[in-house]
């Protein structure tokens, strides 16, 4: 499976680079993880609970650093497992290049090669990279979410106070809090501007999270790679009990 893709977020390049090294950012955009840890320097681990129907499984990912030249590049090498489900395993390269008027944004790109095994080789190529760019994407929208001015539009009252719109200042659930939900295997991959070597760029955000200082340099690649490869890898596995599920209908 080879997965590319490009989005532009209106956000600094370091500050982008940045904002990657903060877990509880990445936590937030990924759908369903629920825990992202430090096993060693250079190897990082998630978790991701996946849901279809009344079924829910956890599916684990491990990240290896392999290159890093911060704050514009980092080569990762992947590997995860659904248990019985099966395994998959393959390399990321992510690229953050300023764009924009000044350098004011940022040009992500992305390419994930990974090859499966097990149960999960059954499935067909083109449902798993359908699925992994469509739960790909969501992690983008809610990462420009985090990043991005959200410009809300202000309201007088009759006595000249400005007023902020109705639900202005509530929050929604992050992406993290809820476990993924496996579209059906007819949904389409992308429903907004595909275009050719570029991620669909979705329209809405999801709330910021609090995030926290950026803790060093050597941390600061994996959590790019580490939302895209892991994100393609729960995918698939979700893909694959969608249609085990609908065997026994």
């Amino acid at each position: 499976m080879e997965l590319l893709g490009e989005v532009n977020i209106e956000a600094p390049q370091e500050r982008v680079w940045a904002a990657l090294n903060d877990p509880l950012v990445l936590k937030a955009c990924i759908p369903g993880c629920e825990s992202l840890t430090d096993e060693s320097p250079d190897t990082r681990r998630a978790t991701v609970m996946i849901k279809v129907g009344p079924v829910r499984a956890r599916f684990a990912g491990k990240v290896t650093l392999s290159e890093m030249t911060p704050p514009s590049a980092c080569v990762m090498k992947f590997e995860g497992s659904g248990g019985a489900a099966g395994m998959a395993s393959g390399s990321a390269k992510v690229t953050l290049t300023p764009s924009g008027e000044q350098g004011q944004a940022t040009l992500l790109s992305y390419a994930v090669n990974a090859s499966v095994g097990g149960k999960l080789g059954q499935i067909g190529g083109r449902m798993i990279d359908a699925s992994a760019r469509q739960l790909s994407e969501q992690f983008f929208a809610a990462l420009r979410g985090q990043l991005e001015p959200v410009a809300v539009p202000a309201m007088e009252s009759a006595g000249g106070e400005i007023l902020a719109p109705a639900g202005s200042m509530t929050s929604t659930a992050s992406a993290g809090e809820q476990a993924i939900q496996v579209p059906p295997a007819s949904a389409p991959a992308a429903s907004i501007r595909p275009t050719a070597g570029r991620s669909p760029e979705a329209s809405t955000h999801s709330a910021p999270a609090q995030q926290t200082q950026p803790q060093g340099g050597q941390s600061q690649a994996y959590w790019l790679a580490f939302g895209v490869v892991l994100g393609s890898l729960a995918t698939g596995f979700g893909v694959w009990l969608a249609t085990q599920l609908l065997h026994k209908i």
